[in-house]
């Protein structure tokens, strides 16, 4: 049914129809739950007038009947929605603690700039979810809300007193929203967060240089400590590497099964292991024939220095000068669909294309040893080689 609704969406008849099924009472929520689907697998530009209201009034009820019309306004709104009073409802979501983490900041993704509640407060519910104990699709989500939103200076320093507990995958990220600010206070508050999170060394160096120099002598020169730990820690994971297979023989493979679908690693958000995880990355069903311990670890430790064919990286740069590092998941005469990272793509017409070249950076984060202690590196390597 959510397959068939998709599909004729297109016609103005089947429009009212998917409508009414939502607005009457006597449908159970298996229907309506199908309905959503569909209308989310529809993605229909622009938004059915028909559809606004029941897609409205199913924001607040059953976990599942909200899930579906949030996602559902996601695809059919390109995340930006205009109408006031959706507007007034996700806003209600987005600040009431009773709802999910997820919710809220779905919710909150959704509303436009001018009405988001970007109270200190709120800001530190997001910044809350930036720890690498977090769910993968809060971390990206709390990322989605905190690159897309103005932040001043006041907030930009709350942002950084978050980032000693956030993963290398959000740190990666966060730094184009410093790299806006001139402040030095920001800046200190900047250099001071990253001098305690284990994380920083996985940011790359000249980038980093380039964001803090934008704050002044003082700060730049205060970083010097941080860009020292990240040289020496670089030549130091050939090193690691030996530590780590030293650890094989007390490895686990039960336990690298809880590092695989873990929160930390977050392996199954990409890979797919048995009959679960994602098809972003390559399939690990049989990895273990074909690879060995070592090479299983350097491709952890080090994700960017090769690719598995068909899973190279490209970058595209916008003729708006925006650049878009990702896997080509989809490519037509008129469009490419970029998979940014496990759980953002974006699809960019090709006429709005400067230009694309493969690129040289892994959409796999770098830093997992970082988050993980070098037993449950051995662990996992374990579980992908023998489990």
């Amino acid at each position: 049914l959510t397959n068939r609704l998709a599909r004729f969406s297109s016609s103005e008849a089947v429009q009212h129809v998917m409508a009414e099924l939502l607005q009457s009472d006597a449908n159970d929520e298996s229907v309506r739950l199908a309905v959503l689907h569909g209308m989310a697998d529809s993605r229909r530009k622009p938004l059915p007038a028909s559809w606004i209201g029941p897609l409205r009034d199913h924001l607040s009820g059953s976990s599942a009947l909200v899930g579906a019309a949030l996602t559902a306004l996601n695809q059919l709104q390109n995340g930006r929605v205009d109408d006031v009073e959706t507007i007034k409802c996700l806003g209600r979501i987005a600040v009431d603690e009773g709802q999910s983490a997820e919710f809220r900041l779905r919710s909150l993704n959704l509303v436009p700039l001018g009405s988001r509640d970007l109270s200190e407060h709120a800001v530190d519910f997001v910044c809350s979810q930036l720890t690498v104990e977090s769910a993968i699709t809060n971390r990206a989500l709390a990322v989605d809300v905190l690159t897309s939103s103005p932040l001043s200076s006041q907030q930009l320093q709350q942002v950084a007193r978050q980032l000693p507990w956030a993963g290398s995958t959000e740190l990666q990220s966060l730094m184009t929203v410093f790299a806006i600010s001139k402040d030095e206070q920001v800046g200190s508050a900047l250099v001071s967060a990253l001098l305690e999170s284990p994380a920083a060394t996985s940011l790359f160096p000249d980038r980093l240089k380039e964001v803090v120099s934008g704050f002044g002598a003082s700060v730049a020169a205060s970083a010097g400590p941080l860009l020292a730990r990240i040289e020496q820690e670089n030549q130091s994971k050939v090193e690691r590497v030996e530590q780590i297979l030293a650890l094989l023989p007390q490895a686990d493979i039960r336990r690298g099964l809880k590092v695989f679908q873990g929160t930390r690693a977050s392996c199954i958000a990409c890979h797919r292991r048995g009959y679960l995880g994602g098809g972003i990355g390559p399939d690990l069903n049989r990895i273990g024939n074909v690879r060995s311990e070592r090479d299983l670890l350097e491709s952890i430790l080090f994700p960017s220095l090769s690719f598995v064919r068909s899973y190279e990286p490209m970058s595209i740069v916008t003729v708006e000068g925006l650049v878009f590092n990702g896997l080509v998941r989809d490519d037509s005469e008129t469009e490419v669909t970029l998979q940014l990272d496990a759980l953002k793509s974006v699809q960019l017409q090709k006429s709005e294309i400067e230009e694309s070249h493969m690129g040289n950076i892994s959409i796999m984060p770098a830093g997992l040893e970082k988050q993980l202690t070098p037993q449950d590196l051995a662990d996992l390597v374990k579980y992908l080689k023998e489990g």
